[in-house]
């Protein structure tokens, strides 16, 4: 008797190449299959466009939607770098496992900053915006008892492997 193979639901947030990125790997996973159940994007016709190339079920513009849904074990975060930390900390909030495209934080221009930020905001005010993300990221999975995968694919080209 063949042993029937277990399915792993997902979300993506984010419709752009690094969407379509990760749903052409998720196609090739072995040992599981995965379903992509809704794709979120803020651009509606680009959520449906890659939902459709993919098979995804659901397009929205409401991660809410998504979040919401019992079924989508986990969520794939390929957004702009400044959204991730709250994507992540929204979907652990939600029970879910999390997925990130890097890079997974960083300092971002915040009210006030004068540009360019590299020059002008002293590295330490970025360090300590980076150590609170981390910090409050670490205490979400924690408290969630989820997944946390970063998708760092710089350690698998030819040249590292």
């Amino acid at each position: 008797m063949k042993k029937e193979m277990k399915t792993v639901t997902i979300g993506l947030v984010g419709a752009g190449f690094a969407g379509n990125f990760h749903l052409n790997a998720d196609s090739h996973v072995t040992g599981v299959n995965v379903r992509c159940k809704w794709v979120m994007d803020v651009d509606e016709a680009r959520a449906k466009a890659l939902a459709e190339k993919w098979g995804c079920d659901n397009a929205t513009t409401n991660i809410d939607d998504m979040l919401n849904d019992p079924e989508v074990e986990a969520v794939d975060i390929v957004t702009i770098p400044s959204t991730h930390t709250d994507i992540a900390l929204k979907a652990f909030r939600a029970g879910k496992h999390v997925i990130c495209e890097k890079p997974l934080t960083g300092y971002f221009v915040k009210p006030g900053d004068v540009e360019p930020i590299g020059k002008t905001v002293p590295k330490a005010k970025m360090y300590e915006a980076l150590v609170k993300d981390c910090e409050e990221l670490k205490a979400a999975v924690e408290k969630s008892g989820k997944l946390f995968m970063y998708a760092e694919n710089h350690v698998y080209i030819p040249s590292i492997v």
